[in-house]
């Protein structure tokens, strides 16, 4: 089965990108096995979707622009360990952290 990452800013907020997020993840896993990847957070959904996995890069919001060698390095490992097969940026700003390891491990995004 084949493994869809959903990568947010944090999944524990109340707007509609994050509620949209969680419904389309709850559909996704009726056919695939789903994770959503918060940049930063507690992990606790303001939306839960059932059959999805949540996981944070960081438990606290930092400055993340001073921290892109650490991001890239945490994210790298988190896409490889988990044998993320597709990989979905919610927020456009999140695709400066995932091209290059998604071209590296030839993810789909």
């Amino acid at each position: 089965m084949k493994t869809v990452c959903f990568f947010i800013a944090d999944i524990s907020r109340t707007g509609g990108t994050e509620r949209l997020s969680s419904a389309l993840a709850e559909k996704f896993s009726e056919k695939y096995r789903v994770i959503i990847l918060s940049l930063s957070g507690n992990n606790i959904p303001a939306f839960p979707a059932k059959n999805v996995k949540y996981y944070s890069l960081f438990k606290k919001k930092h400055r993340f622009k001073l921290l892109i060698p650490v991001v890239l390095a945490r994210l790298f490992s988190f896409l490889k360990k988990n044998k993320i097969d597709i990989l979905i940026d919610v927020e456009i700003l999140l695709a400066f952290y995932t091209v290059l390891p998604a071209k590296f491990l030839k993810i789909k995004h």
